[in-house]
């Protein structure tokens, strides 16, 4: 009976300990709201085209900070494979070099998400970028865990407080161009159309400066260099 009752404790200890090491402050959300699991692997592959950085394939993921106060948050990645274009990650505050190759595991820097905050995860593949004529096929797929940033006292560096969520991202593209919507990557939001300042509907932006229309019917300005 008592090694019965060891044995029952270890195991109980052992979850716990392994339950642990998943902290919720940070989770994985689609646009809806919906948490994207520890584990999950999240398969995409919509092509939008971005008015600086061409035709990409976007994750569609947000992250939102669960808590009752303000926390930083960074994403640990590593591109496991990729077939042509370019792996991008911006968030939460600055973009990072793009991945060409299968790489080692990489972070963001970290920022500061408000209580209840769901930020935009601006996370893509690039499968052709602005100018090119040659576009990706196939996949592209990479692993995202989230992890809670703490300041260290005296300074402006930060070390890990504890690890959140890790989800694998497959972006795949079969080379179609059905269906090529469009999104301003500052926004998340889809673009129904293009204009120019005299109101000249455009096929696709010009240099300068164009009128970008949203599909929730806001409107913003946006220079093309």
């Amino acid at each position: 009976m008592k090694k019965l009752f060891t044995l029952c404790a270890a195991m109980l200890m052992g979850s716990a300990m392994a339950f642990g090491q998943v902290d919720q402050t940070f989770q994985f959300v689609d646009k809806d709201g919906n948490v994207v699991a520890d584990g999950t692997t999240w398969t995409v592959s919509e092509k939008v085209e971005d008015l600086g950085k061409g035709t990409m394939i976007p994750s569609e993921l947000y992250v939102k900070n669960t808590s009752g106060e303000a926390a930083n948050v960074a994403v640990d990645y590593q591109v496991t494979q990729i077939s042509g274009g370019s792996f991008m990650i911006c968030f939460p505050l600055t973009c990072k070099l793009p991945v060409t190759d299968a790489s080692e595991l990489l972070s963001t820097d970290p920022g500061e998400l408000a209580a209840g905050e769901v930020k935009f995860m601006e996370t893509e593949w690039v499968v052709k970028p602005f100018g090119s004529d040659v576009e990706a096929t196939g996949t592209c797929t990479a692993t995202l865990q989230l992890k809670v940033m703490e300041q260290i006292e005296g300074s402006f560096k930060y070390e890990v407080k504890a690890y959140g969520p890790k989800i694998t991202v497959v972006f795949s593209n079969e080379g179609t161009t059905d269906g090529i919507g469009s999104v301003d990557a500052a926004t998340g939001k889809k673009v129904e159309a293009y204009y120019s300042l005299s109101g000249r509907r455009l096929r696709v932006p010009q240099k300068g400066l164009n009128i970008v229309k949203f599909a929730d019917g806001t409107a913003r300005k946006v220079v093309v260099k």
